[in-house]
């Protein structure tokens, strides 16, 4: 933890960047950079009966931090997909609660 949810950017061009900004991300929480797992949601979006390619978002699952470091994180992962060529992404924070977080059958 934290998973960061990439959709409406391509695989290739992920993997550019996969390193560079896990290690940011790592430094910006001061977290190993182990913790961190992306995954790129490959889902098929529609509007009007046609597929449509989804507009860049970046979804990070994580226990609460303080906003001065979800404010740098949000800036790093904007600027790292802008820099691929992926401009107006959007980044959402979704606060997980450690009673409500299991690991092997145990919440932390």
């Amino acid at each position: 933890m934290p998973k960061v949810i990439f959709t409406g950017i391509n695989e290739k061009d992920l993997l550019v960047i996969n390193k560079e900004l896990i290690d940011e991300l790592s430094n910006i929480t001061g977290t190993g950079r182990e913790i961190f797992k992306f995954k790129l949601d490959e889902s098929k979006y529609m509007f009007d009966g046609e597929y449509i390619t989804p507009y860049a978002t970046v979804d990070v699952y994580w226990f609460e931090r303080p906003q001065e470091i979800q404010d740098a994180c949000a800036k790093a992962i904007t600027n790292y997909i802008a820099n691929i060529g992926y401009p107006g992404v959007d980044v959402v924070f979704h606060t997980l609660h450690p009673h409500k977080y299991y690991e092997e059958g145990e919440h932390l």
